[in-house]
């Protein structure tokens, strides 16, 4: 009985891997984000000091791809001028014509679809996991590393300089 329970749970962690691993990317990033959080929430309510710690990260991610973008568009601009080049060499060199390699190529199409579908679920399993790592950040008490203070049935205990209006509870005053 153990051994088929043992099977079954590795049946569905087999089947849970691609699930868990974004929920742990989820816990990760909020967790990683919890300072910057924190140092915004000492001026802004929580939910708004999320929001401004996920679009400061997000945004400097954007003007990293904003930046990146004109060294790809140049790149493939030079891919255009030394292509009919390169095709030229391997006719000459290899007696391989345009129609050869495009039925060639038409595999690799196919693969380059498959890669490109693959792309867009990383990126659509990516957006979910951002979206819970916000939805993990708004709850404090389910960010990992942070510091949880246990308030018992008799609630916060107040130390205070005897004498004052707050003094130690009675029980847990020195004699």
């Amino acid at each position: 009985m153990s051994l088929a329970l043992f099977l079954l749970f590795l049946w569905a962690l087999s089947h849970l891997y691609s699930l868990l691993l974004w929920v742990f990317l989820a816990f990760t990033l909020a967790g990683a984000l919890d300072p910057l959080v924190g140092l915004f929430a000492r001026r802004f309510p929580r939910p708004s000091a999320v929001f401004l710690a996920y679009l400061l990260v997000l945004g400097a991610m954007g003007l990293g791809f904003y930046l990146a973008a004109p060294l790809l568009v140049l790149q493939f601009h030079h891919l255009g001028e030394v292509l009919p080049q390169v095709l030229r060499w391997l006719e000459d060199n290899l007696g391989l014509t345009l129609p050869d390699l495009a039925s060639s190529l038409f595999t690799s199409a196919h693969v380059a679809g498959d890669l490109l579908l693959r792309v867009g679920e990383t990126v659509s399993q990516l957006v979910l996991a951002l979206v819970l790592a916000v939805m993990i950040a708004l709850e404090p008490h389910l960010v990992p590393g942070r510091r949880h203070t246990f308030q018992g049935a008799a609630g916060p205990r107040c130390w205070r300089i005897p004498g004052s209006a707050w003094a130690a509870p009675r029980h847990l005053r020195l004699r």
